[in-house]
């Protein structure tokens, strides 16, 4: 089943490179996409730049592996950022409602991001965190098709800065909560087109909780029992090098770590496949907070250190 995925994701990364316009031209309205039509029209103005905007320039021009890193940034996972890393760009609370608005209706339509979640949906076989990871790179790549235009790289430290910069602009803006309804909806389509999953429209797993499984997390992740899982799952990877195998080892690593998940919600009544896709759009929902941010951040350096990994970013610092 791990390799269906990685087929799929290779598929789902080709289509895209041949350009993701042409099979998302049909839009179709749902009583989702209505919702968030009448909040964009609501507080968008016209944009005639966006006609002209390079919307061929996405992710299908990623280096190799980018559907693994890309899907990365939906664990909260860090970026070391250098400064080489190019100048933000500046975009207005319209852009940014504008943006989880296209990718809302891209995550509903019939194109290759959706059948390649409604094919997740049929794997019924596979495992949980397998199938959650493909979910979560084809969540990324899509996004990523979404703000390439708006002059973000199609790369994962580009995704964690588009996160950034609406998350404060959001703390800041009388109508903030507009992209935070936003944000719930697309995790909500990801659930039920992908697991079947209907969750409630407002989130009954609050910010303490998410705080208290990464609280978890952490300490699990530093165990010799972790350790020892990783070192097997290394084990079984194929010989490598380079760049291929840091690859390779971080999916092995980020799988151990789904599956880290997948246990602690146990403790927190989040149990079975269900419990699982709760918790990771729990996660996914609050990855931005301060305290959660510390925490992952902390878990990961410590545990790339001790397997011998760099952060994607790092480069040889």
């Amino acid at each position: 089943h791990e390799k269906t995925h990685i087929g799929a994701m290779i598929s789902l990364r080709r289509a895209v490179g041949r350009g993701v316009a042409a099979a998302v031209r049909a839009p179709r309205q749902s009583t989702r996409s209505v919702g968030a039509t009448r909040l964009l029209t609501a507080h968008s103005a016209p944009r005639d730049d966006l006609r002209s905007a390079p919307v061929n320039r996405v992710v299908g021009v990623a280096p190799p592996h980018s559907d693994t890193h890309t899907a990365r940034a939906l664990h909260t996972t860090p970026v070391h950022r250098s400064s080489a890393d190019s100048e933000v760009p500046n975009l207005s609370f319209e852009d940014h409602l504008e943006i989880v608005s296209q990718h809302l209706d891209m995550l509903q339509r019939n194109n290759k991001f959706g059948q390649g979640l409604k094919k997740i949906r049929k794997d019924t076989d596979g495992k949980i965190v397998d199938r959650w990871n493909g979910a979560a790179a084809i969540y990324a790549l899509s996004l990523a098709h979404c703000i390439s235009p708006y002059g973000f790289t199609p790369d994962i430290n580009s995704l964690q800065q588009y996160q950034e910069q609406q998350e404060k602009l959001c703390e800041k803006h009388e109508h903030g909560s507009d992209i935070f309804k936003f944000n719930r909806e697309r995790l909500l389509v990801l659930a039920e087109t992908a697991f079947g999953v209907t969750l409630p429209e407002e989130s009954d797993v609050d910010l303490s909780t998410v705080r208290q499984v990464w609280g978890m997390l952490a300490m699990r992740m530093d165990t010799d029992e972790f350790e020892a899982t990783v070192n097997k799952a290394f084990e079984t990877l194929p010989s490598a090098t380079g760049e291929e195998a840091d690859a390779m080892k971080f999916q092995a690593l980020q799988m151990a770590v789904l599956q880290l998940q997948s246990e602690v919600g146990d403790s927190f009544n989040m149990s079975g496949d269900d419990g699982f896709i709760k918790l990771q759009v729990a996660i996914m929902e609050q990855q931005t907070d301060d305290q959660i941010r510390y925490t992952a951040s902390m878990a990961y350096h410590k545990a790339f250190g001790k397997f011998g990994l760099k952060l994607p970013g790092m480069g040889d610092n």
